[in-house]
């Protein structure tokens, strides 16, 4: 079974597979059968924080700190940006340091000053595999 942070149980739980939710790309928590649209990242650090997004990405800069590249996949060097794509991002982290376990719809990973968990819905497995 996939693992999913229910927004509303706040906790991990797992995934049930529901016939609407598979057509609509979501998945659902077993325990109060919400359907989770958002990728959700969790601070370990801080029992308080937490960030969801349609989207996500993974970007790259330069030298000089200018934009690079844009990834799909978490690497040591990336920052995660949450969408909204423009001046109001939801959340950027610093740099990646470390990425310490990775699956299909799950990344640990460590910042300079950080560490995260970042779940992925169905929805987002799918684009990242584009």
């Amino acid at each position: 079974m996939k693992k999913l942070y229910c927004k509303d149980c706040k906790r991990v739980i797992e995934h049930t597979p529901k016939l609407t939710a598979i057509l609509e790309g979501t998945m659902v928590c077993e325990g109060c059968s919400v359907q989770n649209h958002y990728c959700t990242l969790l601070k370990l650090d801080d029992p308080f924080f937490f960030k969801s997004s349609t989207a996500i990405k993974f970007i790259e800069f330069n030298d000089d700190g200018t934009f690079k590249e844009k990834h799909h996949t978490p690497a040591v060097g990336r920052s995660l940006i949450m969408s909204p794509f423009n001046d109001f991002f939801t959340w950027q982290t610093s740099d990646i340091t470390e990425v310490i376990d990775e699956s299909e719809d799950y990344v640990k990973f460590s910042t300079g000053n950080s560490l995260y968990e970042l779940y992925y819905t169905d929805e987002y497995k799918t684009k990242k595999d584009d």
